[in-house]
């Protein structure tokens, strides 16, 4: 499903720290995140954070990311919901 994102407009990179990769996305260093895992441990922070920076993060099917698990991964993050629902329509179609 990834794959579908390996073109000219993105960088499909390994995720290294999603705890600093969620800073990179709220200090504009980065558009969108990812994820294909849902270990809360490595979500919680980032998703606040980014929550109170006014981005945006969803399951592929529009909704919320659960701590508790049971997500339809993969979750999405992203600085605006614009950017979130058109990443969404690439991993779907």
């Amino acid at each position: 499903m990834l794959a579908k994102l390996r073109t000219p407009e993105f960088s499909v990179e390994p995720s290294t720290s999603a705890g600093l990769e969620y800073v990179d996305l709220v200090r504009g260093d980065a558009d969108a995140l990812v994820y294909t895992w849902e270990n809360p441990w490595d979500h919680a922070a980032g998703l606040l954070l980014l929550a109170e920076a006014g981005g945006v993060a969803a399951n592929l099917d529009g909704s919320p990311f659960a701590l508790s698990g049971g997500n339809a991964l993969p979750l999405i993050a992203a600085a605006n919901e614009e950017l979130t629902a058109d990443l969404a329509k690439r991993l779907t179609t």
